[in-house]
């Protein structure tokens, strides 16, 4: 099969404000910091996938 990595991300990470999805407002500074932590995290993860296969 096709190798497949789902990714799930709490909107605490990038939004502002109230708890209510309707009236959240996003953060572009805090979805472009979770962007780069999250970014760090799959380069590791695969890191670690290509040094056990060799």
């Amino acid at each position: 099969g096709i190798p497949w990595i789902q990714i799930e991300v709490s909107r605490a990470l990038y939004e502002t404000g109230s708890d209510d999805p309707a009236t959240a407002v996003a953060d572009p500074g805090r979805a472009r910091d979770a962007g780069a932590l999250i970014w760090t995290a799959l380069a590791r993860f695969w890191d670690e996938l290509a040094e056990e296969g060799t």
